[in-house]
């Protein structure tokens, strides 16, 4: 385990101090790096403190770099994260304004649904244009998210900068996202007043952020500490984003990867032992058998041309300028495709008899496979990609995912999405951009104007008739609505009822007008 500073200065003046601090450390576990089982089988007896953000740094440092290495090196590793990003986040939440009539019951209900229908035009035009919502200028709001929400599945959290800047005339937000591996400690060093590179008041409240950040062009880094909140408005300036959080108090979040890591581990070893022996498998090696008394020139052996030309040989220049080729000396043998060796005198090639791979490689696999999708709330069906079961059963599969994906895009949505939100419509209402009557009588009006629903892709369906005929079923016994439906694929009823209106225009316009149903009974 690594030492932080102070760990270097304890042990410096004082050894056996050093030595005691340390094996305090290795004792207690760490939510934020849970260890392998197997030096724990023997006698199982974890020891998790009580201050869950005791020792974050270190052991914080340490996850995020097996996480990082799984996903970009492990499929099952990379197939859940990605899993995760498609089916809660997709291409980016679309939002819907949904203003709180109550609180603004004495504002006219088309003044109301003017201003969300404005709302929502403004939105989707910055949400779309980069150089307007990306700090870098290279991705629209919904690659942001992906972004995001990829980095903090995989590091336990992201760092999320809301900067105001001026385009082309206006004030507008403009998003950086930091990744959360940059967001530590000076030192590693932790204290009542700053945890794993999160700094707080005497309350425990986030007030600022220490980021390790490169220093020019040199591949030195420099620790700086950032505001949560800036400006005479003390609006957000810097916002980590947690997905993580399983311990009340915890300042970090912790990889989605975490609880599985050991056995994704594990698995790969043995995906990758099965590949190689297969591969050695179908090899085709020849091994010539010479007697004991026989030369080893082979005497005259048809065969003599192939290993000749199999032999090693190594080329090199003498003193004199000469080319000089020997034959390399390398007892080693090994196999390859098409390899022939012509074995020494005596010696006998024996080959182990493997079946590879093995019968119960992939029963094996899959119940593992299985366990892992359930600790991380993913059926195997989604998890492999792959819905050989009844109809019902995928389904259920789907549907089990959905539940759990929807958790992760209403958190994703309330502590991403939203905040950008609100300053932006702010934005519009301090310069004139929209008549919003009470945003500046107190905050509940504010929350009244910028009230939004976020919705995440469009749940797969395997009977696409089916599911239609359920939203027809839903409509007409009045248990949900024609917009919460068009939701659900992914549509914008507002939208479809206008294009619905021209489409029906144009076709009166160029074929008459459609006959009715009684006239096409008789």
């Amino acid at each position: 385990m690594k030492q932080t500073l102070p760990d270097k200065v304890v042990s410096y003046f004082n050894p056996v101090k050093g030595l005691q601090r340390k094996a305090a450390r290795e004792v207690a576990e760490s939510i934020y790096n849970v260890r392998g089982t197997n030096a724990q089988t023997r006698n199982y007896r974890p020891n998790y403190p009580t201050n869950p953000n005791l020792n974050v740094s270190m052991e914080l440092e340490e996850a995020q770099n097996r996480a990082s290495g799984l996903y970009f090196e492990n499929p099952i590793a990379s197939g859940i994260i990605n899993a995760m990003v498609d089916g809660s986040i997709g291409s980016g939440l679309v939002l819907q304004s949904v203003v709180r009539t109550l609180l603004l019951s004495d504002v006219q209900k088309e003044k109301v649904v003017q201003n969300q229908r404005l709302i929502e035009e403004m939105w989707h035009i910055w949400s779309t244009t980069p150089s307007m919502c990306d700090h870098y200028g290279k991705q629209t709001f919904g690659g942001l998210q992906r972004e995001a929400f990829i980095d903090s599945a995989r590091n336990g959290d992201v760092l999320q900068r809301i900067k105001i800047v001026r385009v082309g005339g206006l004030y507008l937000p403009q998003i950086q996202n930091i990744s959360g591996k940059s967001v530590k400690s000076p030192n590693f060093s932790d204290n009542a007043k700053i945890a794993g590179g999160v700094v707080l008041d005497s309350n425990g409240r986030e007030t600022g952020y220490r980021i390790e950040t490169a220093t020019g062009g040199d591949m030195q880094t420099v620790n700086i500490e950032v505001p949560k909140f800036g400006g005479q408005s003390r609006r957000l300036m810097y916002n980590l984003v947690a997905v993580g959080t399983v311990v009340p108090g915890q300042v970090r979040g912790r990889s989605i990867l975490t609880r599985v890591a050991e056995q994704i581990i594990q698995i790969g070893r043995y995906s990758e032992a099965e590949l190689v022996k297969a591969i050695l498998q179908s090899y085709m090696t020849i091994f010539i058998e010479t007697a004991a008394e026989a030369d080893e020139l082979g005497d005259g052996n048809p065969i003599d041309s192939l290993v000749e030309a199999s032999r090693n040989t190594i080329s090199h220049v003498d003193p004199a300028g000469v080319q000089i080729e020997e034959d390399e000396v390398d007892d080693q043998i090994t196999l390859g495709p098409g390899a022939i060796w012509n074995l020494r005198p005596g010696q006998k090639a024996n080959l182990p008899e493997s079946k590879s791979p093995v019968e119960q490689f992939w029963q094996f696999m899959e119940a593992n496979l299985k366990l892992i999708g359930m600790s991380v709330g993913i059926p195997y069906e989604v998890l492999i990609k792959s819905f050989n079961a009844s109809y019902s059963a995928s389904q259920a599969s789907i549907q089990d995912a959905a539940r759990g994906w929807k958790i992760l895009t209403n958190e994703f949505a309330s502590k991403y999405c939203q905040p950008v939100y609100e300053q932006f419509v702010e934005l519009l209402v301090r310069q004139g951009l929209l008549d919003c009557p009470k945003f500046d009588k107190g905050l509940f009006f504010q929350k009244a104007w910028t009230g939004a629903e976020w919705y995440g892709p469009v749940v797969l369906n395997i009977d696409p008739v089916k599911n239609a005929r359920a939203s027809e079923l839903l409509i007409k016994n009045q248990l949900s609505t024609k917009t919460i439906e068009s939701r659900k694929y992914g549509n914008d009823f507002d939208t479809d009822i206008k294009v619905l209106g021209e489409e029906q225009r144009m076709a009166e316009a160029n074929l008459g007008a459609p006959a009715k149903e009684e006239e096409k009974d008789e």
